[in-house]
């Protein structure tokens, strides 16, 4: 069976970057892209990330993200982005009508723009997608 052009849409639950609302299109049956965007009041979080199944359940993360948090004790916005690699597992079936829950874990080095600095970016994640 073939998962080209079939989408997905979700939620996924994570720290530091990488969580929030998912939604991702198949480009064969190995690769799809992902699109991710979570906002709270004083953060937000928000990237693209191409996904490689490399078997059944198991796959590699490799995206960018973006983060913008604003510091409340110091009245000031850190602002940085950057390249993440990560692993996942995939519980659950990503056929066309079935529900799958994804645990991720990664990371890589961000760029904080109002600091000029690198700093190191993580992630982890449990999330919640539907298959269409």
């Amino acid at each position: 069976m073939s998962y080209a052009g079939d989408t997905y849409l979700g939620f996924q639950w994570g720290l530091l970057s990488r969580g929030g609302l998912i939604w991702g299109v198949h480009l064969d049956d190995k690769n799809s892209v992902e699109l991710h965007l979570t906002g709270l009041s004083h953060y937000a979080s928000y990237g693209v990330s191409l996904k490689h199944q490399y078997d059944d359940h198991n796959y590699l993360i490799a995206g960018y993200t973006g983060v913008s948090w604003f510091n409340l004790i110091e009245e000031s916005n850190l602002l940085f982005h950057g390249l993440n690699l990560g692993i996942g597992h995939n519980y659950g079936s990503k056929e066309s009508g079935e529900w799958s829950y994804p645990l991720e874990i990664g990371g890589g080095a961000g760029y904080e723009r109002n600091k000029d600095q690198w700093a190191p970016m993580m992630f982890f994640g449990y999330g919640l997608i539907y298959n269409y």
